[in-house]
């Protein structure tokens, strides 16, 4: 099955990435790393620059009666 449109995702850097891939795959290691402040304060501005966005985007569409879904799709499409 091919899909038309991409799958909707939050935006990932590199430091969100590494955290989904060492959280689902490495979780022993992950216990260690995600308590030190370092990794910490890396996912937190990693977070605030490409999330908080994100959200408050995805709250408008929706307090606005949109379509998430649809209103993500149309995002990605438009020209930059």
């Amino acid at each position: 099955m091919f899909l038309h449109k991409p799958l909707v995702h939050a935006p990932m850097d590199l430091i969100l990435t590494g955290q989904l891939i060492a959280a689902n795959f490495y979780r022993e290691t992950y216990a260690t790393i995600k308590k030190k402040p370092f990794w910490k304060g890396l996912v937190r501005h990693s977070q605030e620059y490409l999330l908080e966005k994100y959200y408050r985007e995805c709250l408008t569409y929706i307090k606005n009666g949109e379509i998430l879904l649809d209103e993500l799709w149309n995002s990605t499409n438009k020209a930059r």
